[in-house]
């Protein structure tokens, strides 16, 4: 009876150090800079865990903490230039283990100029994560940077947004299987918007054309490449949004206008 009893005890004693030594593993120490460092060292073979480990580091108590909240900041960036799928996928995955408010402050105000939001902007508007996180990522980059973007356009109630492809994205349909067709498509397109924007220059709408990637109506980001097609309109009214895509003629945009807008 008695060697089953001590068998028992060490048994327990075992197991208590092994989740012991889990649960130590597992506690990030908020500010911590050498998983800072960890993340940095490793950023051309970055894992899901060490990802999280590094999120899990941004606190509200770090704010005083200098040398943390320069290093992390500039890392944060690089996490999303390297890897944005896994990153956005950790973040929704960790809900509950990250402090995300701090992630989106720390989004909200970049280090320093070289970092190249654009960039930031596009990995994470390309990654297959929900659209609410998306926006939440995306318009934390780009708030305090209106004036300087190139790609995004904040969207106030009664627009009447016409969107259509850069240059870029139009010599990429023109070199595809769908460019068919794409001149006169293009020409259209331009010609009835320009005529609704004429018509309604002196009107209470604001009325313009676009080619940048990215609108932002209320909290909700619209993008551009996400839609059926490169052209078409986005219709503001009361801080929601209606989009329709294609090309239509001014008499067929003129009957959307007036159905979207009509007083109720």
């Amino acid at each position: 009876m008695k060697q089953p009893l001590n068998i028992s005890i060490l048994t327990f004693v075992f197991c208590l150090f092994f989740f012991n030594s889990i649960a130590q593993s597992n506690r990030i120490s908020k500010c911590d800079i050498s998983i800072v460092l960890e993340t940095s060292d490793g950023m051309d073979n970055l894992s899901e865990d060490l990802v999280l480990r590094f999120l899990q580091t941004f606190g509200k108590e770090c704010k005083n903490n200098a040398e943390f909240s320069e290093f992390s900041n500039d890392i944060l960036f690089k996490v999303i230039q390297q890897n944005a799928e896994m990153f956005c996928n950790t973040l929704e995955s960790n809900e509950k283990q990250i402090e995300l408010n701090e992630i989106i402050e720390n989004l909200k105000n970049p280090i320093n100029d070289s970092i190249d939001l654009e960039l930031s902007i596009n990995n994470i508007a390309n990654t297959k994560v929900k659209p609410e996180t998306k926006s939440k990522l995306i318009i934390a980059i780009n708030s305090g940077n209106w004036n300087q973007s190139k790609k995004i356009e904040k969207l106030k109630d009664s627009t009447i947004m016409f969107f259509q492809p850069d240059s870029t994205e139009f010599n990429a349909i023109l070199n595809s299987k769908d460019s068919e067709g794409i001149n006169e498509v293009s020409s259209d397109f331009e010609f009835y918007a320009y005529r609704i924007i004429n018509f309604y220059k002196d009107s209470g709408f604001n009325v313009s054309i676009s080619d940048k990637r990215f609108f932002i109506v209320n909290d909700s980001l619209i993008d551009k490449l996400g839609q059926e097609s490169s052209y078409g309109i986005i219709f503001v009214k009361n801080k929601e949004y209606k989009i329709e895509t294609g090309v239509f003629t001014d008499v067929g945009i003129g009957e959307i206008i007036t159905d979207y807008y009509k007083k109720e």
